[in-house]
């Protein structure tokens, strides 16, 4: 009634809803009345009727749904999760991204990314004449907008802001392209990208971007081994980290501290927001070469820490903690922070490539190239039912 649907139109008249004209936001524009005394009398019966509030919705909204196990209260306790199989070679499609949307653990394959708030829509690159294109989940994935020539080559990377308004592409061309996402005018058209800042300073082609509006930073990665961090209001260069072992695989950015994960090859680095090194690990030291192929950043009330996730090539699952005091040998710039090995765990037989942290029932999903997804939880997720939370895949 108030900021809904409700608010304005016939829906408004059903529900006994309607106030003076004046009173509803748009309803008259002051600067177009000449008449001094109409304008002032305007304004009057402003004052005199007050003003309804901006209307948020206009269309009825879906009632959300509570999960009905109870929210679980406790920390993770790292070094005894049981991994569950949600679905092993699902369709052999490989799994690279994961949301839980209404209840449904939505997967996406390569080179496809949600596009929030509401992850109802996504962005595919994966294809023959190098567009960018938005598809719907509705029906059979309907195409909704192709946007082409957005490169002179190849997409390699697409990083997107938590709004959904700013996107990021990265090409084979070596190029970081700023572009503003908005809905046309008219609904057969579907979404426009204006661009708003090219960004020169890689010199191979981009492997990785991510996008924080939260910090209002851009994080790219190229295969030329180098990060560069830009400003994402500004648009404009703050800072390239130092050079790395090999091609940047992942990027992450912490929404709570705004730390910065890097991740080549073998390596897993920790940056502040500025870009001054934290941490390292040379994650052979414990392992065999095995390269890092995905990463998730977890930092909550519960953690009470940091705790930084990497998946790697022949399945294996590791949990980083961020500890101070402990310098190894292989810490950047002797810095007093190290990353120490919490946890291990394989039940993937194929790279992993995605990793999802599910903060409601405090247990983490992973992805593999194979198409299997496990759930790792203190809890036994056979009583929870988990089966009910497998979605579609596209």
């Amino acid at each position: 009634l108030i900021f809904g649907y409700k608010q304005r139109g016939e829906a408004a008249i059903k529900a006994h809803n309607v106030f003076y004209y004046l009173t509803y936001e748009g309803a008259v524009d002051l600067s177009k009345i000449t008449n001094p005394s109409e304008r002032l009398a305007t304004i009057s019966q402003i004052y005199h009727f007050g003003q309804t509030p901006q209307q948020l919705f206009k269309k009825p909204q879906r009632l959300a749904i509570t999960p009905s196990p109870q929210k679980s209260n406790n920390n993770i306790d790292w070094k005894h999760l049981q991994s569950f199989p949600l679905f092993e070679k699902h369709s052999e499609n490989p799994i690279h991204r994961m949301q839980i949307i209404n209840t449904k653990l939505i997967s996406l394959g390569p080179k496809k990314l949600f596009i929030p708030p509401d992850n109802n829509r996504y962005f595919s690159w994966d294809t023959f004449d190098f567009s960018l294109r938005i598809l719907s989940f509705e029906g059979n994935s309907k195409c909704e907008s192709i946007f082409e020539n957005l490169h002179d080559g190849l997409i390699r990377a697409v990083g997107v802001s938590e709004n959904g308004q700013i996107v990021v592409s990265g090409g084979e061309d070596t190029l970081v392209l700023v572009w503003e996402l908005s809905k046309t005018k008219s609904k057969a058209s579907g979404y426009q990208l204006r661009l708003k800042q090219t960004f020169y300073g890689h010199t191979k082609p981009i492997t990785e971007v991510f996008v924080s509006q939260a910090y209002s930073l851009i994080v790219s990665g190229s295969q030329d081994q180098t990060c560069i961090i830009w400003d994402l209001n500004r648009l404009k260069f703050v800072k390239q980290l130092p050079k790395h072992d090999s091609v940047i695989s992942k990027i992450i950015v912490n929404p709570l501290s705004g730390d910065i994960v890097t991740c080549s090859g073998v390596w897993l680095y920790l940056w502040s927001v500025n870009g001054e090194p934290i941490a390292s690990v040379d994650t052979t030291n414990v392992f065999a070469k095995e390269n890092i192929t995905s990463v998730l950043f977890i930092e909550t009330i519960k953690t009470q820490n940091q705790i930084i996730i990497t998946g790697h090539q022949y399945g294996s699952i590791h949990v980083w903690k961020v500890n101070f005091g402990n310098k190894t040998k292989n810490n950047i710039d002797n810095s007093c922070y190290c990353l120490d090995l919490i946890a291990s765990f394989k039940s993937h037989t194929s790279l992993v490539s995605s990793l999802l942290y599910d903060e409601y029932y405090n247990r983490i999903f992973s992805g593999d190239e194979g198409g299997s997804c496990f759930i790792w939880s203190n809890q036994d997720e056979k009583e929870n039912n988990t089966h009910s939370l497998i979605g579609k895949y596209f």
